[in-house]
């Protein structure tokens, strides 16, 4: 889209209620689309799909996969869990 370097991600998805939530995560497609961050989701098949990124700067990626993991966290429950591990 005109940018001299671009960074690339992806986010798959697979869960047997992923249909119920694909509205949701359609919205989020949509407000992630944006002039520096370009974004498609697809359905792969029966309970499966792909979150494609393709952005100007690396942190415009790695905020958007932020904002998916909160999307994405009613499918799936693990999600909502502290991620990062205890320091002793």
């Amino acid at each position: 889209p005109g940018w001299e370097v671009c960074f690339y991600g992806a986010v798959w998805l697979v869960s047997d209620r992923l249909e119920d939530h694909f509205d949701s995560l359609s919205g989020l497609e949509s407000s992630l689309n944006g002039p520096s961050l370009k974004c498609g989701l697809t359905m792969q098949g029966p309970g499966v799909a792909v979150i494609r990124l393709l952005a100007a700067r690396s942190l415009l990626v790695k905020k958007s996969f932020a904002r998916i993991r909160k999307a994405a966290a009613p499918i799936f429950p693990i999600l909502q869990r502290e991620q990062r591990i205890p320091q002793t």
